[in-house]
């Protein structure tokens, strides 16, 4: 990070404040520094918020109110990781040490402009924000939001490398209960949240044989969208699979197929968990992945080196007043950009 540049993220004060309980100050993800879209750095990471719900067909509306509320939960975390001595802790599952580097290069763009009414003018607005954060050559956590979120979020990523990369291919995994590969829907059209996959499949920097659904629950898909996977031959990992006593080394390939292209898409919706541990969405469902699979797989997620962009959507969390839905999201994206922000050692 150039001097200049930090002085600039210094004199809009860092809130990640150890001496800050999680109730206080302005609530950032993970209390990262509040910036322009100018003041990024090739490598850093950006959270840019989608609140935009207005797409909902069959489920319940309020995921417009995630972004906040998935950044609130986050600071329950920052408060934690601040509070440690050296901001230093033990994995004992993976016997390391996790460090956290003063600075993070972690930074929140605050939202993009989305129009309730307007669902066009809301898929450019996403669009071009993310576009503009893959330009710098920095990695986005979009945070929905419904899951049409993810399309424009894919379009933006796509733009943002054509100039430099204009023949690119684009790997995608949607991580979510529902396949999202309706065509047309009666009630919504061609852009809501049950085609935002469908939509996807048809950018031309996709590559569609390297499309990947995981925790699919495995029960119920309409006729025209099994074919469309038939015919395409795409890969999907059902709820069972990924809880099945191999599931992780079927995931683990599932990854590794879609990672092999030019760059990898991942689009996370929370309804891929059980409704038991994730009441705070729109269309719960109970026989998701539990919460600790979640977390897990954000993980892997996270090393994967050819990640372009990454999604969150449908956390609706007034379905929780327990908030602990919001706190998943939360936590599973800490471990995500986790492990391309902290440091990990050898154990001494």
């Amino acid at each position: 990070m150039d001097l200049e540049r930090e002085e600039r993220i210094e004199s809009r004060g860092f809130i990640g404040g150890v001496n800050q309980p999680f109730y206080e100050g302005i609530p950032t993800f993970f209390r990262a520094p509040y910036v322009g879209v100018e003041e990024l750095s090739p490598g850093d990471i950006a959270v840019v918020g989608a609140p935009f719900d207005a797409s909902i067909t069959v489920g319940r509306p309020g995921a417009r109110y995630g972004p906040r509320a998935i950044r609130e939960a986050s600071c329950h975390y920052t408060a934690f990781y601040y509070s440690i001595p050296n901001r230093t802790i033990v994995d004992l599952e993976n016997h390391t040490v996790l460090r956290i580097p003063d600075p993070l290069r972690l930074f929140d763009l605050g939202d993009a402009d989305c129009y309730p009414l307007d669902i066009m003018a809301t898929t450019r607005s996403i669009a071009v924000a993310v576009r503009s954060v893959v330009e710098k050559g920095v990695l986005p956590i979009v945070l929905g939001g419904d899951h049409y979120v993810a399309y424009p979020a894919f379009m933006g990523a796509a733009e943002g490398v054509a100039a430099k990369h204009p023949k690119a291919k684009i790997g995608y995994v949607h991580v979510d209960s529902h396949t999202d590969l309706f065509d047309e829907l009666v009630s919504g059209g061609r852009f809501n949240h049950g085609t935002a996959a469908r939509r996807i499949s048809e950018l031309p920097m996709v590559s569609v044989p390297h499309m990947v659904w995981i925790g699919m629950n495995g029960r119920f898909v309409s006729l025209e969208q099994y074919e469309f996977t038939r015919r395409n031959n795409l890969r999907i990992l059902t709820s069972a699979d990924v809880n099945g006593p191999d599931g992780e080394e079927k995931v683990r390939e599932a990854l590794q197929h879609a990672s092999n292209c030019d760059f990898l898409y991942v689009s996370v919706d929370i309804d891929v968990v059980d409704g038991s541990h994730a009441s705070g969405t729109g269309a719960a469902v109970f026989d998701g992945i539990p919460a600790a699979k979640l977390v897990w797989l954000l993980e892997e997620i996270g090393r994967i080196d050819r990640l372009l962009a990454v999604d969150c959507c449908e956390v609706a969390p007034q379905f929780d007043p327990s908030g602990r839905t919001a706190r998943l999201a939360a936590l599973a994206f800490v471990g995500l950009v986790g492990e391309r922000l902290f440091v990990r050692e050898a154990l001494p």
